[in-house]
């Protein structure tokens, strides 16, 4: 049997094989709203398949971790933490599924301008994703603290583009449906930037073991985290 170090750090490779797995695929969904790509969406089907079967392996090794050694503190910490994110993580692959099928949709469609904001949040969302993972990385408490605080800028971001979008719908009914197709891309990413958001607020609770999830960042001074959690030790 693997000591509890070991199999932490197996997890942390898992965690990381993972996150490299999910971040093309939302690369590939965003790039097919502008670059349609028929074979595309069999692909993600199938890459979204390998990552749920890599996702529920990270869950039976932390289970078993926490069964067989009873971690405490900061070894409890980075269990829980990874835990989170894979489903974190594999809730990130099913919205790129969502907005691949979206674009896929629109083959055949009467042609429809892509909104700007769209592709400003879905850079930010992909941004946020590569940052929020760093800041995992390096244990980085203010870079997970300041991506929580982007979210609220997508969110923003995706009211505009339904307002947009809905405005394009009244202009242009017979563009109504690819206009509803491009609403639920831009609901897709916003989710993708909310769980985004949970894995930064995961890295807070791994380093801290301060859990932010309903303390808001802005709802502390700057560069304070919320105590009150776990035993701080790492």
């Amino acid at each position: 049997m693997s000591s509890l170090a070991e199999g932490i750090e197996r997890l942390h490779r898992e965690l990381v094989t993972l996150v490299g797995m999910v971040e093309p695929m939302v690369n590939r969904a965003v790039a097919s709203l502008s670059r349609p790509d028929p074979t595309l969406l069999d692909r993600m089907h199938a890459d979204d398949t390998v990552i749920d079967r890599h996702e529920v392996r990270i869950e039976e090794d932390c289970l078993g971790l926490l069964a067989l050694h009873q971690p405490k503190a900061g070894d409890l910490r980075r269990i829980v933490t990874c835990l989170k994110m894979r489903g974190e993580l594999e809730r990130i692959a099913d919205l790129a599924v969502n907005v691949a099928e979206r674009a896929h949709s629109l083959y055949g469609k009467p042609a429809i301008r892509i909104p700007d904001g769209l592709s400003r949040m879905a850079a930010m969302g992909l941004e946020m994703l590569r940052d929020a993972i760093n800041a995992y990385l390096d244990w980085d408490v203010d870079s997970a603290m300041a991506i929580c605080g982007r979210d609220n800028e997508v969110d923003a971001i995706n009211h505009s583009v339904i307002d947009a979008l809905t405005a394009e719908m009244v202009g242009n009914p017979g563009r109504t449906e690819s206009a509803l197709q491009l609403i639920w891309a831009s609901l897709h990413l916003e989710r993708i930037a909310d769980h985004t958001t949970n894995i930064a607020e995961d890295v807070v609770f791994l380093v801290t073991g301060s859990i932010v999830r309903h303390g808001r960042p802005d709802e502390a001074p700057a560069g304070e985290v919320p105590t009150g959690g776990l035993d701080e030790s790492p």
